[in-house]
């Protein structure tokens, strides 16, 4: 299974980095899974730049 987590948090190496980080050490074991840092985009047209809108979409459409 591919599995795509957004994440949002503000804070580097904050408690949702952390638990995202366990999340995918677990689920790398069985399944493929994609990161997306909102933090890594200064506002809502940078990602619209990037194939991660397609790839969140095609991930979307195999669960």
């Amino acid at each position: 299974m591919n599995i795509l987590i957004l994440s949002g948090s503000p804070r580097k190496g904050g408690n949702t980095e952390l638990l995202v980080e366990a999340f995918v050490k677990g689920a790398l074991q069985k399944h493929h899974v994609e990161v997306v840092s909102v933090r890594d985009y200064k506002d809502k047209d940078d990602i619209k730049n990037t194939n991660a809108l397609d790839e969140a979409f095609e991930l979307g459409k195999r669960i």
